[in-house]
């Protein structure tokens, strides 16, 4: 795209930062601009619940902007349908002295880089200490691993009517990555050259079936199968959920300022390997811009460590 002028102007499509930090990208692109004479950039925010459909149609219209700020959903499947740009080569920069390991290990696909992170979520046990205390346990006895909440939920139920936790077992289940944090493989390389679901092996197998268990036997509310991630901020702002393992403090402030006194947070629940989960948001450039080392450019720009300093 060409501004007025001579102006090469790059698209940037943000995941939900508008209205809250309108004023934030504002002053990164800004920033932006003021060093790189002659670009000028075209700021797009797009609702989360939008943003899948909005990319696919923009890829299958060649309209795909030069960069773009994924979730880790989505990232995933645009980085596996190969519409994201490999940027190895292409940044002023190394990234691995920027970068926390893990997070940037997030961002390769087949050993080449297409994304940098940009800003992490990292889960949280939130815990309704008064609920906890009607079902005989506190933020100390409560479980900090699933199986130990599994064991506990039972008598909970049965002394209180309320569930002991809630997770999203829907599209967007957190399933797979609470396999990976048991030790559990979820997908393995293949003679093709791809990868395969390894999902039938008996470690995946048993582990699935203790939240099947749970989800039959009434300990899991009925709508983790159907409403998702909502479904579950909205159990602890109604006090029927008495803890669960997502950053959600904000959300769940909003819905109830009187359920949100009663919060205690503490480390994340845990699998076998003891470690919490990341969710990272990616900063990618898409593969169908024309200007590849300004968009390269682009995307440490925003990742570089004074905006998501500033943006934290």
């Amino acid at each position: 795209n060409r501004g007025s002028g001579n102006d090469t102007v790059l698209g940037f499509w943000t995941w939900a930062l508008r209205p809250r930090f309108a004023d934030y990208v504002d002053r990164l692109v800004a920033a932006f601009e003021k060093t790189n004479p002659g670009v000028r950039v075209r700021w797009t925010d797009v609702a989360a619940d939008a943003m899948r459909r909005k990319a696919f149609a923009a890829g299958a219209a060649g309209t795909l902007p030069d960069v773009i700020n994924f979730s880790d959903q989505h990232f995933a499947q645009f980085a596996g349908l190969d519409a994201l740009l490999p940027i190895d080569d292409l940044l002023p920069g190394d990234p691995t002295s920027q970068f926390v390991a893990g997070p940037l290990q997030a961002n390769r696909i087949d050993g080449r880089l297409v994304g940098l992170p940009w800003y992490l979520s990292t889960t949280l046990r939130v815990m309704n200490a008064e609920l906890l205390a009607a079902g005989g346990l506190s933020p100390e006895t409560v479980g900090g691993d699933w199986r130990t909440l599994l064991a506990q939920d039972g008598p909970f139920k049965e002394k209180t009517g309320s569930y002991l936790l809630s997770l999203p077992l829907r599209d967007r289940s957190d399933l797979p990555p609470m396999m990976l944090a048991d030790g559990i493989e979820i997908v393995r390389p293949h003679a093709d050259g791809g990868y395969h679901a390894a999902l039938t092996t008996p470690e995946a197998i048993d582990f699935v079936t203790l939240f099947v268990d749970a989800f039959r036997d009434g300990r899991l509310p009925r709508d983790t199968s159907t409403s998702g991630y909502e479904a579950m901020v909205n159990g602890m702002a109604g006090e029927t959920v008495a803890l669960i393992n997502a950053n959600a403090l904000n959300r769940i402030r909003n819905k109830s300022e009187r359920v949100y006194d009663k919060l205690v947070v503490a480390p994340s629940v845990v699998g076998k390997l003891g470690v919490p989960g990341v969710a990272v948001t990616h900063v990618a450039v898409g593969r169908q811009t024309k200007h590849p080392e300004l968009a390269a450019k682009l995307a440490w720009h925003v990742t570089s460590p004074e905006w998501p300093t500033e943006l934290a």
